[in-house]
Protein backbone atom coordinates (compact mmCIF):
# COMPACT_ATOMS: atom_id res chain seq x y z
CA UNK A 1 0.00 0.00 0.00
CA UNK A 2 1.53 3.29 -1.06
CA UNK A 3 0.69 6.48 0.61
CA UNK A 4 0.88 9.92 -1.94
CA UNK A 5 3.15 11.48 1.00
CA UNK A 6 5.49 8.86 1.03
CA UNK A 7 8.96 10.11 1.18
CA UNK A 8 7.89 13.43 1.35
CA UNK A 9 8.64 15.08 5.18
CA UNK A 10 8.30 18.48 6.09
CA UNK A 11 12.00 18.41 7.92
CA UNK A 12 13.00 19.65 11.63
CA UNK A 13 14.30 22.97 10.28
CA UNK A 14 11.12 23.89 8.35
CA UNK A 15 9.46 22.93 11.50
CA UNK A 16 11.35 25.15 13.71
CA UNK A 17 10.84 28.27 11.59
CA UNK A 18 6.87 27.91 11.18
CA UNK A 19 6.55 27.51 14.87
CA UNK A 20 8.66 30.22 15.26
CA UNK A 21 7.21 32.45 13.28
CA UNK A 22 3.60 31.65 14.07
CA UNK A 23 4.36 32.88 17.61
CA UNK A 24 6.46 36.21 16.69
CA UNK A 25 4.00 37.10 14.42
CA UNK A 26 1.29 36.10 17.43
CA UNK A 27 3.49 38.76 19.29
CA UNK A 28 3.65 41.04 16.78
CA UNK A 29 -0.07 41.67 16.08
CA UNK A 30 -0.97 41.57 19.72
CA UNK A 31 1.40 44.12 20.51
CA UNK A 32 0.09 46.41 17.53
CA UNK A 33 -3.37 45.91 18.60
CA UNK A 34 -2.55 46.81 22.59
CA UNK A 35 0.03 49.02 22.15
CA UNK A 36 -0.94 50.92 19.59
CA UNK A 37 -0.61 54.73 21.23
CA UNK A 38 3.30 53.64 21.81
CA UNK A 39 3.98 52.56 18.14
CA UNK A 40 2.09 55.86 17.06
CA UNK A 41 4.74 58.27 19.09
CA UNK A 42 7.06 56.26 17.53
CA UNK A 43 5.63 56.60 14.20
CA UNK A 44 3.31 60.09 14.35
CA UNK A 45 2.75 59.85 10.87
CA UNK A 46 0.34 57.15 11.03
CA UNK A 47 -2.72 57.00 13.02
CA UNK A 48 -4.25 54.76 15.78
CA UNK A 49 -6.82 53.37 13.17
CA UNK A 50 -3.65 52.51 10.80
CA UNK A 51 -1.67 50.86 13.66
CA UNK A 52 -4.44 48.67 14.42
CA UNK A 53 -5.32 47.90 10.54
CA UNK A 54 -1.70 46.86 10.32
CA UNK A 55 -2.26 44.16 13.13
CA UNK A 56 -4.04 42.24 9.72
CA UNK A 57 -0.80 41.46 8.23
CA UNK A 58 0.79 39.03 10.61
CA UNK A 59 -2.19 36.88 10.71
CA UNK A 60 -2.07 36.85 7.06
CA UNK A 61 1.42 35.43 7.70
CA UNK A 62 0.38 33.29 10.13
CA UNK A 63 -2.52 31.67 7.12
CA UNK A 64 0.69 31.34 4.98
CA UNK A 65 2.71 29.88 7.72
CA UNK A 66 -0.46 26.97 8.19
CA UNK A 67 -0.44 26.48 4.44
CA UNK A 68 3.43 26.09 4.31
CA UNK A 69 2.92 23.50 7.31
CA UNK A 70 0.48 21.60 5.30
CA UNK A 71 2.82 21.47 2.53
CA UNK A 72 0.90 23.78 0.05
CA UNK A 73 2.69 25.58 -2.31
CA UNK A 74 0.54 29.21 -2.02
CA UNK A 75 1.51 29.58 1.66
CA UNK A 76 5.17 30.26 0.53
CA UNK A 77 3.09 33.45 -2.14
CA UNK A 78 1.62 34.72 0.83
CA UNK A 79 4.26 34.91 3.21
CA UNK A 80 6.29 36.67 0.79
CA UNK A 81 3.22 38.87 0.02
CA UNK A 82 3.27 40.03 3.35
CA UNK A 83 6.79 40.11 3.62
CA UNK A 84 7.04 42.37 0.72
CA UNK A 85 4.58 44.52 2.31
CA UNK A 86 6.25 44.43 5.75
CA UNK A 87 9.91 45.45 3.97
CA UNK A 88 7.98 48.43 2.28
CA UNK A 89 6.60 49.90 5.55
CA UNK A 90 10.02 48.88 7.34
CA UNK A 91 12.44 50.83 4.63
CA UNK A 92 9.75 53.77 4.30
CA UNK A 93 10.01 54.34 8.08
CA UNK A 94 13.39 53.46 8.60
CA UNK A 95 13.08 50.53 10.68
CA UNK A 96 15.95 49.11 10.19
CA UNK A 97 16.19 46.64 13.12
CA UNK A 98 12.85 44.71 12.33
CA UNK A 99 13.78 44.87 8.40
CA UNK A 100 17.13 43.28 9.27
CA UNK A 101 15.49 40.59 11.52
CA UNK A 102 12.63 40.19 9.04
CA UNK A 103 15.04 39.39 6.00
CA UNK A 104 17.46 37.41 7.66
CA UNK A 105 14.44 34.93 9.16
CA UNK A 106 12.41 35.31 5.20
CA UNK A 107 15.72 34.11 3.73
CA UNK A 108 16.26 31.23 6.08
CA UNK A 109 12.22 30.13 5.90
CA UNK A 110 12.86 30.24 2.04
CA UNK A 111 15.71 28.23 2.48
CA UNK A 112 13.85 25.60 4.39
CA UNK A 113 11.71 25.42 2.40
CA UNK A 114 13.01 25.02 -0.53
CA UNK A 115 15.18 22.11 1.58
CA UNK A 116 12.09 20.43 1.76
CA UNK A 117 11.12 20.81 -1.62
CA UNK A 118 9.69 17.59 -2.03
CA UNK A 119 7.55 17.84 0.70
CA UNK A 120 4.85 20.30 -0.96
CA UNK A 121 2.15 19.34 -2.74
CA UNK A 122 1.62 20.70 -6.36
Amino acid sequence: MSDSSEGKERGIFLSVMIVVLILSNLFGAFKLITSASDVQRSFSTLSETQIHFLAIVPLISIVGLIAIWLGRVWGIVVVSGAFAFVSVLDLSFGIWRHYSLALATFILLLVSCYLSRRFFKR
